[in-house]
C-alpha cells in the first residue's frame, strides 16, 4: 500500500533529478545523502536476504 502512494511521487522526484543531472545517473553516487541511502537499502536488503540463503545452504549440506 506505500509503495503504491509512494510510487508515482518517487518516480517523479527520480525523472526531476535527472533532468537536473542532464541524463547523468552518477548523481546518486556523488551526492552524500543519496549515497548513504542507496547504501543502507542495500545493506537491508543483504540483511533480508543473508538468512534465507544461509538456512538453504545448512539444509543442503544436512541433506547431502
Amino acid at each position: 500500500m506505500l509503495g503504491f502512494v509512494l510510487g508515482p511521487m518517487v518516480e517523479e522526484n527520480l525523472r526531476r533529478a535527472l533532468q537536473v543531472s542532464e541524463g547523468d545517473p552518477t548523481i546518486f553516487f556523488t551526492r552524500p545523502i543519496s549515497l548513504s541511502f542507496l547504501i543502507a537499502t542495500a545493506l537491508i536488503l543483504v540483511a533480508m536476504i543473508f538468512p534465507a540463503v544461509r538456512k538453504r545452504y545448512k539444509k543442503a549440506s544436512e541433506s547431502s
